[in-house]
């Protein structure tokens, strides 16, 4: 025995490192520079061991973890015999080869990366069973036969290759047969609260301690579930060497505080605060540590918010390479290879997420955004052939029509130009996916793991950011990844041939790799998992996130090997983990983060609030609670213990700037946030702070006021300021108009603003697509029965009123809607095949259809089509603009195209239709006003231009025509308006939509709500996503505005019937 006792009663907690002083102490009492080897827990443990023994002065003690020890005495056996080390590349690779063979019930998971990570778990936990026990637990049934008979197969595999298992096996037997190099050097090994110990590690332990060389020290938490495996760990190893207890002092005050905030986010602002005031005190940012049981958030949030505080950090990196901008890189070009046929929704999200470099593209022409848009006009969705075919076409007809605009002097000279610079974008964006098509299809399936590593490794030398434009961090990540890659050549001599998936796998799950350390540990705040700090020491600690359900997390049984058949397969004494055990893991890791520090802070949230979730408490931070009040506390009871010194109730945002107020602000933003809440509970006006002065906070609040006005703003829709300085806002300085955009100011002026004023607009994406869009449609049939109607125009075979269409002009319009199915399909508008022989099949039917009708509508009006497609306003080969004075003076000139024109056989009566192929609902209103309230001016807009073109004694009507079975081929109105009836509204519509216009009054109108939900003027707008979510609200109080009363004139007056 080297010391006096087996039960020792430490200082403080359980990471007394003075107490490991005492032990070192009483080894070195005579020879101070004997050499010493302390065995710790983890490496984090070890350091912050070596510190606290350094101000001890103690000399020559050295601090390794167990797999080093095992590494330092027994590797060099493990060479001589030519063995290499089992790597978790190669183990992975190991892994997936025989899962590759399973049968029965893991068959069809094979292949699954879930069924290879339960696998690779299971075969590390029966790595420890002896032969016999491996027997046993194959017998129980088909599933665990299967496990076994991988496993054994697994083993065999990698026979050549040493894992952490050999290592210590190795070791014990160079200790027991005094072979072992480097006994001297490391001196008396001193295993100091280790845990999870394998049976060949304990084989070397003691063997070690039969020599004389080594004893073991293990912790005691005071709790029972904890302390169990503890206990049955001292007891295996008392008989065998020297062996203590230290058990914590139960005597010792521990200042415990708890904490409840509103959610996650305020929940780490507080304790950003609480730190910051605590190094006001003097305490060193080392000193003090967060640690959380869930990753998810608080290992990110955590680093955020200290980063963002400006406070050093260290502990363990929570990201891995996957996360980082060159693991990113790599994984999204294995996707495009796997996907073959460069699908542009990936190509793009590729390029706007990683640090991509595209060969022989200059820097200054490359924009991700900018390509993106260009890809999309061009109407790329995926494959070489049609990225060339669409791109190719897309520059052409830009330089076509940038030319031909420019000619017309519909743009300017610099509009032209920007079109034309988007062709050039097209030619490069091309240039670049023909690269992507020559370097990222893979090697073929069967190659070695040395060409796909070479293909891996040539593709982010090629697209990646050259290592001189990489931050220090993604350089480092990018060396990383290579020697990743590197380790796979290897795996040629366990998994031969792979396939393009299965190297792809192999890659994904090597990324899953830590990235090591963040900081520099004892020169920052330390953030940990629970289990990373035992042992350790600091002044606070802070347990965040103890959420029910999270602390303690739930110990689901494993599938594979579930814990009946552990248990009948001798458990744990046999080396497999027990639910029992793993939960005694979990309640272990928080009672020895506990006793890290003398002062701890628990804290709970209340709720997600992005997921719209609430929490519960931990039952182990009610468990603090009960043991600070003195009484069980449970959930229902603890929001009453708020006037307790030891519990902060942070209710809200701003209760928690109210807690800001007593501590030391997390940021810059927290102080401005925390000095302009104060200035308002002293009744001060907000926007009479000085922080208010400055932008952009002087905005928000001008926005915040204006907005909640009775009267159109300039922060919603009151341009008028820039009436007179931009030609934009002029109705009548526009040489000509549509219909179209006069209504689009009467349906909602804030959607003109910003679609004709600003010329915003969504460019719509062209990814594949199941079904033609009714857009899409609608033009597909309008082209159809144009292409009819000239071809029987020019050769004079139109029927007269009163005839029928033949089956002649039946079986023409079929053929010519054959023609244009084809072009549909080959330009990517169909969709789905099924689907759009659905499609074309409701198409003939309804054209069919079209022509029984037609001949009924020419019957009715008694008249004969004459012109299709009619453009006028367009200049060369095109009607003259219609034209209408105002009462005002003012002239307004429209363009457009009619979709058909008929008259009689007197040449005096028109009739003007409008084909419709969607739902006849919305129009419903024009039964009783024609304009619609504004919203439907097509009608005039043409009937004038009729007039125009065939004289003013010609009787003109109109009217739209849906021509549809499911529209049952109707008419709106139902009887034609005549362009007399309505003229005088007309011209007072386009008078005050003109004058709203030029006046720059562009408030957002929702319409009523709709019969589907939502809004109707909002149900079809590419803005709607930027509008407010209470339009209603706000529209109700700014239409009081007097100088809308025009615009609520003509829009109220035609709100349809639905």
């Amino acid at each position: 025995m080297i010391l006096d006792s087996k039960l020792f009663q430490p200082d403080s907690g359980l990471d007394s490192s003075s107490f490991l002083g005492e032990i070192v102490n009483s080894l070195k009492k005579d020879d101070p520079l004997c050499p010493i080897t302390v065995v710790g827990p983890s490496t984090y443990a070890n350091l912050s061991l070596r510190q606290s023994l350094s101000r001890n002065g103690f000399a020559n003690v050295r601090f390794i973890v167990l797999p080093r020890l095992s590494e330092l005495l027994g590797a060099s056996v493990l060479a001589s015999q030519s063995r290499s080390p089992l790597t978790p590349v190669l183990e992975s690779a190991a892994v997936r080869d025989v899962a590759s063979e399973a049968r029965g019930a893991l068959h069809d998971l094979r292949n699954h990366p879930a069924t290879h990570a339960s696998l690779k778990s299971t075969f590390r936990e029966l790595r420890h069973l002896s032969t016999t026990a491996l027997d046993r637990l194959g017998d129980q049934g088909e599933l665990r036969n299967e496990v076994v008979r991988l496993y054994r197969q697994f083993r065999q595999t990698t026979s050549e290759l040493y894992d952490r298992e050999d290592l210590a096996q190795s070791a014990a037997t160079a200790v027991r047969s005094g072979d072992a190099s480097g006994l001297e050097d490391l001196g008396f090994i001193l295993f100091y609260q280790v845990r999870n110990i394998t049976p060949a590690e304990r084989e070397m332990i003691e063997a070690l301690g039969k020599n004389k060389l080594g004893a073991i020290f293990l912790g005691l938490t005071g709790d029972d579930e904890a302390d169990a495996p503890t206990k049955v760990l001292f007891n295996g190893f008392s008989e065998t060497l020297d062996a203590f207890l230290g058990q914590s002092d139960s005597t010792i005050e521990a200042d415990t505080k708890l904490v409840i905030a509103p959610d996650p986010h305020q929940e780490i602002r507080q304790v950003v605060r609480s730190i910051i005031k605590k190094a006001e005190t003097g305490i060193p940012f080392h000193r003090m540590a967060i640690v959380y049981r869930q990753r998810d958030p608080y290992a990110r949030l955590v680093k955020e918010e200290l980063e963002m505080a400006g406070l050093p950090v260290a502990g363990p990196n929570p990201d891995t390479f996957s996360d980082t901008a060159v693991g990113r890189t790599l994984t999204r070009l294995m996707e495009l290879a796997e996907q073959g046929d460069l699908p542009r929704d990936t190509v793009m999200a590729w390029l706007a997420d990683c640090p991509v470099r595209p060969p022989g593209i200059p820097k200054g022409q490359y924009s991700p955004s900018l390509w993106d848009t260009v890809s999309k006009k061009a109407g790329a969705v995926r494959g070489l052939d049609q990225w060339t075919e669409r791109l190719t076409q897309f520059a052409i007809s830009s330089m076509r029509s940038a030319a031909r605009a420019e000619l017309l002097g519909d743009i300017s000279e610099e509009q032209a130009a920007q079109v034309r610079s988007e062709a050039e974008v097209a030619r490069d964006v091309l240039e670049f996916v023909q690269d992507l098509g020559d370097h990222v299809p893979p090697p073929h399936d069967g190659s070695s793991w040395g060409d796909f590593v070479r293909w891996a490794d040539g593709l982010l030398n090629r697209y990646l950011f050259a290592e001189a434009d990489l931050p220090d961090s993604e350089l480092s990540s990018l060396l990383g990844i290579k020697d990743k890659l590197g380790e796979m050549v290897a795996i040629d001599y366990l998994q031969p041939r792979p396939t393009q998936r299965v190297f792809r796998e192999a890659v994904c799950e090597a990324l899953q790799a830590g990235l090591g350390h963040m900081g520099a540990t004892g020169k920052g705040v330390f953030v940990a998992p629970f289990g990373s700090v035992a042992t350790m020491s600091f002044d606070t600690v802070y347990l965040v996130g103890m959420i029910e359900g999270a602390v303690p997390p739930p110990t689901a049984d494993d599938p594979l090997v579930p814990d009946r058949n552990r248990r009948e397969a001798e458990g744990s004494s046999a080396g497999l983990t027990l639910q029992e055990a793993r939960k005694a893991d979990e309640r272990f890791a928080y009672l020895a983060a506990l006793a890290t520090a003398p002062n701890r802070v628990l804290s709970f949230p209340k709720a997600d609030t992005a997921a719209q979730r609430g929490f519960y408490p931990s039952r182990w931070f009610l468990e603090q609670a009960s043991s600070l009040a003195g009484e069980p506390v449970y959930t229902s009871t603890i929001w009453s213990l708020a006037d307790k010194p030891w519990l902060t109730v942070i209710p809200s945002f701003e209760g928690g700037l109210m807690v800001a107020e007593e501590q030391s602000l997390a940021d810059p933003y927290d102080y401005k946030l925390a000095r302009l809440w104060s200035w308002r509970q002293a009744g001060l006006r907000v926007a009479d702070h000085p922080l208010a002065k400055s932008e952009p906070l002087r905005r928000a609040l001008t926005l915040g006021r204006l907005r909640n006005m009775g009267r159109v703003t300039e922060w919603d829709g009151d341009v008028s300021a820039a009436s007179t300085k931009s030609n934009r806002l002029s109705s009548v300085s526009a040489p000509i108009h549509s219909s179209s955009s006069l209504e689009r100011w009467a349906r909602c002026p804030f959607s003109y603003y910003l679609g004709n004023v600003l010329g915003l607009g969504a460019v719509e994406r062209p990814e594949e697509i199941l079904s033609i869009t009714a857009l899409n449609k609608g033009v597909l049939i309008h082209d159809i029965l144009e292409t009819f109607f000239n071809t029987v125009l020019q050769k004079g075979s139109v029927p007269r009123p009163g005839e029928d269409w033949t089956d002649g002009h039946l079986e023409a319009l079929i053929r010519i809607a054959e023609e244009a199915f084809t072009e549909a399909q080959v330009t990517g508008q169909t969709g789905k095949r099924l689907l759009w022989e659905m499609e074309k099949a409701d198409i003939v039917a309804d054209l069919e259809a079209f022509l029984v009708e037609d001949s009924r509508l020419r019957e009715r009006f008694n008249v004969t089509p004459q012109s299709v497609e009619a453009r006028f306003g367009f200049g060369e080969d095109s009607w003259e603009a219609s034209e209408i004075e105002l009462s005002d003076g003012r002239t307004v000139r429209f363009r457009g195209m009619i979709d058909r024109v008929d008259i009689d056989e007197s040449g005096r009566r028109a009739l003007v239709t409008d084909y419709k192929t969607g739902s006849i609902t919305p129009y419903s209103g024009l039964n009783q006003d024609p304009l619609d309230g504004g919203r439907k001016l097509q009608l005039p807009v043409y009937s004038l231009a009729t007039r125009q073109q065939m004289g003013n004694d010609v009787v003109v009507s109109a009217a739209y025509w849906f021509i549809s079975s499911r529209s049952k081929f109707g008419l709106r109105p139902a009887a034609p308006v005549e362009i007399d009836d309505v003229s005088d509204r007309f011209k007072d519509v386009v008078a005050e939509i003109t004058k709203g216009i030029g006046s720059g009054m562009f408030p957002a109108n929702p319409g009523p709500r709709s019969y589907f939900g939502g809004f109707e003027n909002c149900a079809f707008c590419e803005f709607d996503r930027i509008c407010p979510t209470r339009r209603d609200v706000v529209w109700e109080r700014k239409s009081a505005d007097p100088r809308l009363a025009g615009y609520l004139g003509i829009s109220e007056s035609g709100e349809p019937e639905i």
